[in-house]
């Protein structure tokens, strides 16, 4: 079989971007957790900020455009995390982004089951857990999130 120059540089190409593909794409990783913002709380839920570090070790910007994070407080589902808009994460950097959560009454309610011994608790342990989808390069990928935090009272707004 007899290839001109052209197509064996392209199958050359081809071979080393899909051998070297293995480390075209480093999963960008959530660092630190470092806010949580109370903005709103009325009688239909709650509406806070959750500030995290995030590090994009790729060369190249990553958009965040969906998110499917579950939010747990004392390990009970209490909201999900929304994207208002498109996140940018720049490339080779350490970022900080703000994901807004929104909690539904009926998430709250959950809670007041067990009120009693959250009232005289001095943390709370606050949890996410699920993935965000990014595109870059024309590539689409879910990754993983998970971040914890302990929070005061006087971060949840008591």
């Amino acid at each position: 079989m007899h290839f001109s120059l052209n197509k064996q540089i392209v199958l050359i190409c081809l071979s080393f971007l899909i051998f070297s593909s293995c480390t075209f794409y480093r999963d960008v990783e959530v660092q630190d957790f470092l806010d949580f913002q109370l903005k709103e709380m009325n009688a239909s839920g709650v509406d806070a900020d959750i500030v995290l570090s995030i590090s994009n070790p790729n060369w190249y910007a990553i958009e965040i455009r969906e998110s499917k994070v579950q939010v747990y407080l004392e390990n009970k589902p209490v909201g999900s995390v929304n994207l208002s808009g498109k996140l940018r994460i720049p490339a080779k950097s350490v970022s900080t982004q703000v994901l807004t959560f929104h909690s539904d009454i009926k998430d709250i309610q959950q809670l007041f089951g067990s009120a009693l011994t959250l009232m005289f608790k001095n943390e709370y342990h606050l949890k996410g857990e699920g993935y965000v989808t990014g595109k870059a390069i024309g590539m689409k990928r879910k990754v993983p999130v998970n971040f914890e935090k302990d929070l005061t009272k006087k971060d949840l707004g008591f």
